[in-house]
C-alpha cells in the first residue's frame, strides 16, 4: 500500500489529523457525512468509528496515488514522499477495504473508540518505508 506523507526526522511518518500525514481528519462526534465527506472517519456520538471509513491509501502502486498527491516523478504535483506498507502491518484491530481499486482504506475491523483506531494507525508507523519513485 502506498501514501504520500510528511517524513519527521527519523525518516518516518509524520503523525497528525491531516491529509498529508499518518492518521485521519475526524468530524465533530455525532456529525452526518457530507457528499463528498469531508473527513476521514465519523465518530458516533459516544466517540466510536466503524469500517467504512478510514485511511486513505493506493493499492499495489503509487501511481494510483490521486494527482494532487503523487510524486512530480510519477506525474502528479504532490510535494510529499511516498511510503509503503505492507498489508500484513495493520494488525488485527485494522482492516484494509480495497473499496475503489486503486483506492483502498485502512478502516477500523470492527466498531471501536476513536483513541482505539487512532492508536492502531499510530502503532503502523515503524512500518511505513519511504519509496524511491
Amino acid at each position: 500500500m502506498f501514501r504520500a506523507m510528511k517524513k519527521a526526522d527519523d525518516r518516518l511518518p509524520v503523525l497528525g489529523r491531516t491529509a498529508r500525514t499518518l492518521g485521519v481528519r475526524v468530524s465533530a462526534a455525532g456529525a452526518i457525512p457530507e457528499n463528498p465527506p469531508e473527513f476521514d472517519v465519523y465518530p458516533d456520538a459516544a466517540g466510536h468509528v466503524i469500517p467504512g471509513w478510514g485511511l486513505s491509501v493506493a493499492m499495489d502502486h503509487p501511481g494510483g496515488l490521486p494527482r494532487h498527491r503523487k510524486p512530480r516523478s510519477l506525474g502528479g504535483e504532490g510535494r510529499d514522499p511516498v511510503f509503503s506498507l505492507p498489508v500484513s502491518a495493520v494488525g488485527k484491530v485494522l482492516n484494509v477495504n480495497e473499496d475503489r481499486p486503486p483506492h483502498a482504506l485502512i478502516e477500523p475491523a470492527s466498531r471501536c473508540s476513536l483513541a482505539e483506531y487512532e492508536a492502531a494507525l499510530a502503532g503502523t508507523r515503524p512500518s511505513w518505508k519511504v519509496c524511491d519513485v
